[in-house]
């Protein structure tokens, strides 16, 4: 299984926010302890980070022109969404996702 540094990036803030106390902003102590958290979630379940190459951008922009929000398609792909999808596609793996706007790809 793979990770690829926009999903360790996400996951980090998330969880960074999800800590820290309503109506304040988080702090670089509170991220530095989600990044380690979840760079250990990662080691546990071995996860291979992925390198986004310029296939990868270009696979992103691809997804966007097909199943982006940009273009009104019912998958309604967002910017993250775009990069997961070329980078499942780039792998030639499956993708794990919750939710129903993958399923309005060719990867569900």
């Amino acid at each position: 299984m793979h990770i690829s540094p926009l999903v360790r990036f996400v996951a980090i803030q998330a969880l960074a926010r999800q800590k820290t106390p309503a109506g304040r902003k988080t702090t670089p102590e509170l991220l530095k302890a989600a990044a380690q958290a979840i760079d250990a979630f990662a080691e546990d379940l071995v996860l291979d980070e992925i390198s986004i190459s310029h296939e990868i951008g270009e696979g992103a922009l691809s997804a966007s022109m097909h199943y982006g929000k940009v273009v009104g398609h019912p998958a309604d792909l967002n910017f993250g969404d775009c990069f997961a999808y070329a980078c499942a596609k780039a792998l030639k793996t499956r993708l794990l996702y919750k939710g129903s706007d993958f399923l309005h790809t060719d990867l569900a």
